[in-house]
């Protein structure tokens, strides 16, 4: 029998042909999508639905691993076997990542963040990062929300929350470096801290502490009575 090329082949299988032909990392986040969500449904393929999905989320994995079963199952097309299956490979990632994290430390100071994000005394742009924890303060993960120029990096809260919720962390730390080497805090670091601060606040998360790296010094909001 000849081997049919991807043209030839259903709109529903075509993804799966390309991971066995080019790899996983080769699809695109509709095409694993549509992998895992196996068929369409009345008239649209897999693909077809794995983008609708999607563009309901702006194209954000994080806002749609935060999606509940009810919201997914409310998109045409999406019942609970599909729904379901979208949740199941959400959660299964993250019991990944904490497998593969088993020795992360307890984050309780100034001193333990500065430890931590060392590494930003080499990087010559700003960096936003941000670490999250349990309610004991063991790092769950860190994770960098914005790259900037030398001087600026722009923090979307979105990004910092929807984490939060996703890794189920009690406590979250704020870190950025400045890159020119000055320590203290500009007035846009405190207004960004105090914003966040507020929206932690309402979703029962701790913010404990920011803290500025630069010239292989720290600065601490927390130690200087800023948070």
């Amino acid at each position: 029998m000849a081997h049919l090329s991807i043209r030839d082949w259903n709109e529903d299988d075509r993804p799966r042909e390309k991971l066995i032909s080019s790899g996983a990392e080769a699809c695109s986040n509709a095409e694993l999508l549509a992998i895992l969500i196996n068929n369409g449904s009345k008239g649209k393929s897999a693909v077809e639905l794995a983008r609708e999905l999607l563009d309901k989320c702006d194209n954000n994995l994080l806002c749609l691993v935060n999606k509940h079963l009810q919201e997914i199952q409310s998109i045409n097309g999406f019942g609970p076997a599909k729904a379901c299956v979208i949740k199941a490979a959400a959660e299964l990632g993250r019991r990944i990542r904490l497998c593969n994290q088993p020795n992360l430390p307890v984050v309780l100071s100034s001193a333990d963040v500065a430890r931590v994000m060392d590494f930003l005394n080499q990087v010559s742009h700003e960096e936003f990062w941000v670490l999250f924890c349990n309610v004991a303060g063991k790092l769950i993960d860190k994770r960098m929300i914005s790259k900037g120029t030398a001087n600026k990096t722009f923090v979307d809260y979105k990004d910092i929350v929807s984490l939060a919720i996703m890794l189920k962390a009690s406590r979250i730390i704020l870190c950025h470096n400045h890159p020119a080497g000055t320590l203290r805090p500009s007035p846009e670091d405190i207004r960004l801290t105090n914003d966040i601060k507020q929206i932690c606040k309402l979703l029962d998360i701790d913010l404990p502490e920011h803290v500025i790296i630069a010239g292989g010094k720290y600065f601490s909001f927390c130690d200087e009575g800023l948070i």
